[in-house]
């Protein structure tokens, strides 16, 4: 529910209400809270991505299957912008790839800066 001009604030808008007297525009936050679910979509598609190719490594899917081929093809096309980078970075350690645990890691990073120095700085400033 928004506050619109007249209304009367119900109990749900108390915590809406109290940022408007603070200074702090929930726009602003609303741009947090999206940037930190697309931090979160991202650190589950790359878990997903992960189990997949263990369960494909071990042969507990079938890669012929239809779905299971489009259900790769999905999270290869999704994280491999974000692993290409990092493993032309790391030196080469058989046949074991530790991109996506370093793309967990700067995402991790990532929201940890969020919520220590971002929001804060939100409140604070009155955006």
């Amino acid at each position: 529910m928004s506050l619109a001009y007249g209304s009367i604030p119900t109990r749900g808008d108390a915590k809406r209400r109290d940022s408007f007297e603070k200074g702090c525009s929930p726009d602003m936050l609303a741009v947090v809270q999206v940037l930190l679910l697309v931090l979160n979509i991202a650190w589950w598609i790359i878990i997903a991505s992960a189990i997949l190719s263990w369960l494909l490594a071990f042969n507990i899917l079938d890669a012929r299957n239809q779905f299971v081929r489009t259900i790769t093809d999905f999270l290869y096309r999704m994280t491999e912008p974000l692993f290409r980078p990092i493993r032309r970075i790391l030196p080469t350690f058989g046949g074991l790839d530790l991109s996506p645990l370093v793309v967990l890691l700067i995402i991790f990073f990532i929201q940890q800066i969020i919520f220590i120095y971002v929001v804060p700085a939100i409140y604070r400033a009155g955006i």
